[in-house]
């Protein structure tokens, strides 16, 4: 059973969590030019998911398994 939440996670809450990550794929659009958001071309995102599917395999693969076109 997972315990619960320190806090209620409201909408606007998330949002603020949120916001410095948004903040840096925006500059890194900018920086590359990019129309679109290309996870494939963010080397943070790619860390990323790396480092999550590497503690899934840890987990003895009960990781979500997720196809990233791009990648």
């Amino acid at each position: 059973m997972v315990p619960p939440e320190p806090h209620h996670l409201s909408e606007v809450l998330i949002a603020e969590l949120r916001r410095p990550q948004w903040e840096r794929i925006a500059g890194l659009m900018e920086k590359e030019r990019m129309a679109a958001y290309v996870p494939s071309r963010d080397s943070r995102a790619i860390r990323y998911e790396e480092r999550r599917l590497g503690a899934a395999d840890d987990r003895g693969g009960r990781g979500r398994a997720v196809r990233c076109s791009g990648f």
